[in-house]
Protein backbone atom coordinates (compact mmCIF):
# COMPACT_ATOMS: atom_id res chain seq x y z
CA UNK A 1 0.00 0.00 0.00
CA UNK A 2 2.60 2.10 0.85
CA UNK A 3 4.56 1.19 -2.11
CA UNK A 4 1.68 2.60 -4.11
CA UNK A 5 1.39 5.85 -2.18
CA UNK A 6 4.65 6.26 -3.08
CA UNK A 7 4.29 5.52 -6.95
CA UNK A 8 1.62 7.33 -7.09
CA UNK A 9 3.48 10.81 -5.98
CA UNK A 10 6.36 10.03 -7.96
CA UNK A 11 3.74 10.47 -11.07
CA UNK A 12 1.77 13.11 -9.66
CA UNK A 13 5.24 14.98 -9.44
CA UNK A 14 6.52 13.80 -12.80
CA UNK A 15 2.86 14.59 -14.24
CA UNK A 16 3.33 18.26 -12.59
CA UNK A 17 6.70 18.18 -13.70
CA UNK A 18 5.76 17.45 -17.56
CA UNK A 19 2.81 20.21 -17.12
CA UNK A 20 4.81 22.68 -16.35
CA UNK A 21 7.52 22.06 -19.00
CA UNK A 22 5.12 21.70 -21.67
CA UNK A 23 3.10 25.14 -20.51
CA UNK A 24 6.42 26.88 -20.74
CA UNK A 25 6.91 25.85 -24.20
CA UNK A 26 3.65 26.54 -24.88
CA UNK A 27 3.96 30.19 -24.24
CA UNK A 28 7.05 30.49 -25.69
CA UNK A 29 5.93 29.01 -28.86
CA UNK A 30 2.97 31.44 -28.52
CA UNK A 31 5.49 34.04 -28.17
CA UNK A 32 7.25 33.35 -31.49
CA UNK A 33 4.18 32.96 -33.33
CA UNK A 34 3.49 36.54 -31.99
CA UNK A 35 7.03 37.75 -33.12
CA UNK A 36 6.88 35.94 -36.58
CA UNK A 37 3.11 37.54 -37.22
CA UNK A 38 4.78 41.10 -36.30
CA UNK A 39 7.26 40.42 -38.70
CA UNK A 40 5.23 39.35 -41.56
CA UNK A 41 3.05 42.17 -40.90
CA UNK A 42 6.18 44.68 -41.12
CA UNK A 43 7.13 42.84 -44.38
CA UNK A 44 3.85 42.74 -45.82
CA UNK A 45 3.99 46.70 -45.12
CA UNK A 46 7.35 46.80 -46.49
CA UNK A 47 6.85 45.12 -49.76
CA UNK A 48 3.46 46.91 -50.13
CA UNK A 49 5.58 50.45 -49.85
CA UNK A 50 7.92 49.06 -52.61
CA UNK A 51 5.44 48.14 -54.64
CA UNK A 52 3.55 51.44 -54.55
CA UNK A 53 7.14 53.18 -55.02
CA UNK A 54 8.17 51.30 -57.96
CA UNK A 55 4.98 51.50 -59.70
CA UNK A 56 5.31 55.20 -59.45
CA UNK A 57 8.25 55.74 -60.95
CA UNK A 58 7.30 52.86 -63.56
CA UNK A 59 4.69 55.74 -64.33
CA UNK A 60 6.81 58.72 -64.40
CA UNK A 61 9.54 56.62 -66.79
CA UNK A 62 6.14 55.92 -68.86
CA UNK A 63 5.84 59.86 -69.32
CA UNK A 64 9.29 60.45 -69.68
CA UNK A 65 9.48 57.70 -72.38
CA UNK A 66 6.53 59.26 -74.00
CA UNK A 67 8.09 62.81 -74.02
CA UNK A 68 11.64 61.37 -75.34
CA UNK A 69 9.93 59.71 -78.03
CA UNK A 70 7.72 63.17 -79.40
CA UNK A 71 11.35 64.71 -78.96
CA UNK A 72 12.62 62.35 -81.16
CA UNK A 73 10.28 62.34 -83.50
CA UNK A 74 10.51 66.37 -83.68
CA UNK A 75 14.09 66.22 -84.12
CA UNK A 76 14.07 63.48 -86.88
CA UNK A 77 11.67 66.07 -88.70
CA UNK A 78 13.83 68.85 -88.34
CA UNK A 79 16.95 66.51 -90.06
CA UNK A 80 14.98 65.28 -92.61
CA UNK A 81 14.16 69.25 -93.52
CA UNK A 82 17.60 69.97 -93.20
CA UNK A 83 18.70 67.56 -95.46
CA UNK A 84 15.70 68.41 -97.84
CA UNK A 85 16.97 71.99 -97.63
CA UNK A 86 20.76 70.71 -98.43
CA UNK A 87 19.71 69.17 -101.19
CA UNK A 88 17.64 71.97 -102.87
CA UNK A 89 20.91 74.02 -101.99
CA UNK A 90 23.24 71.63 -103.81
CA UNK A 91 20.97 71.54 -106.61
CA UNK A 92 20.65 74.85 -106.78
CA UNK A 93 23.91 75.77 -106.61
CA UNK A 94 25.10 72.80 -109.11
CA UNK A 95 22.55 74.96 -111.58
CA UNK A 96 24.11 77.97 -111.04
CA UNK A 97 27.65 76.71 -111.29
CA UNK A 98 27.00 74.94 -114.56
CA UNK A 99 25.22 77.98 -115.78
CA UNK A 100 27.87 80.06 -114.65
CA UNK A 101 30.78 77.51 -116.28
CA UNK A 102 28.29 77.89 -119.42
CA UNK A 103 28.73 82.10 -119.41
CA UNK A 104 32.33 81.47 -119.00
CA UNK A 105 33.26 79.90 -121.93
Amino acid sequence: NLALERLQTNDAEEHAILKIKLETEIQQLEQQLQQMRATYQLNSEKLEYNFQVLKKRDEENTVTITQQKRRIARLQDVVNNLRTKVAKQDKSLASESSSLAEDFR
